[in-house]
């Protein structure tokens, strides 16, 4: 006789938890992120065996990993440090991507990556010889952020390291209310209270697990999702977020002297 309840708790903790928790973006304009492959003006153009890095930008989601493996494998599988700017997205897929990056050793810089050629449109155009894998170049410049749920997945690295300007911010998650899974589980009884209470104990072991600060999780649940708590790259290093400087990491064969060199 209590089947009917036991349902509707079970799908009620399921779309809350494995659906709809989300750190929400600045933005909820914002593109899902992309993973391309890139490399600075003076290395030499070969299409994708010759790619130093992978740009990863935009929003996190569900399919985020789908996007860097399939980046990665064009790449050759080969151990390419990822170039990170997001304004967020969903927890479980920053989550889970940042697990894979942990367990592949990956490199992360926060930075902004700028495109100087183009494969259509106005501007340079891209090397024909970077047609396979449609490899861009790039450089770095000021002005990167890694917010809500980015530091979740930026934790998942190894090697961590930022220019000096890149602004870090967290807030709490909440319940999606725009999606239609979120206005479902709103129907079903979930809310926001209900949500904060998991993320209290995920978000922290999630962290536990990646070696960083625990006081980092302590300022996700000071925050109120609506606002902000924006903190610049003294604090993360202090946090453990950032843990590496460009000298400390000079000579890594997966990371070019030159890339080295762009971050300051």
């Amino acid at each position: 006789m209590f089947q009917p309840r036991l349902s509707r708790l079970a799908a009620r903790a399921i779309l809350v938890l494995a659906a709809l928790l989300l750190a929400l973006p600045a933005s909820r304009a914002n593109d899902a992120m992309t993973f391309t492959l890139g490399r600075l003006d003076s290395a030499p153009a070969c299409g994708a065996p010759c790619a130093q890095f992978i740009v990863a930008r935009g929003e996190i989601t569900h399919t985020s990993a789908f996007g860097f493996f399939y980046a990665r494998k064009r790449a050759g599988d080969r151990d390419l440090p990822v170039i990170l700017e997001s304004p967020g997205g969903f927890v479980i897929g920053a989550t889970f991507l940042a697990r894979k990056w942990r367990e592949l050793e990956v490199t992360a810089i926060v930075a902004r990556a700028e495109p100087t050629c183009l494969w259509r449109g106005n501007g340079r155009a891209c090397d024909p010889r970077d047609a396979e894998g449609q490899v861009q170049t790039f450089r770095l410049v000021r002005g990167g952020s890694c917010a809500s749920a980015c530091p979740m997945l930026l934790a998942g690295a190894v090697r961590r390291l930022a220019m000096s300007d890149v602004r870090f911010g967290v807030h709490r998650p909440a319940i999606n209310r725009d999606s239609a899974a979120g206005r479902l589980a709103l129907s079903l009884g979930g809310d926001d209270a209900e949500t904060g209470k998991r993320l209290d104990r995920g978000i922290p072991d999630h962290f536990g697990a990646m070696g960083i600060d625990p006081r980092l999780a302590e300022r996700y649940h000071a925050t109120p999702n609506e606002t902000m708590d924006w903190f610049p790259l003294e604090e993360a290093r202090a946090l453990g977020l950032v843990n590496a400087l460009p000298a400390e990491v000079a000579g890594h064969p997966a990371l070019p002297k030159a890339l080295l060199e762009a971050i300051r």
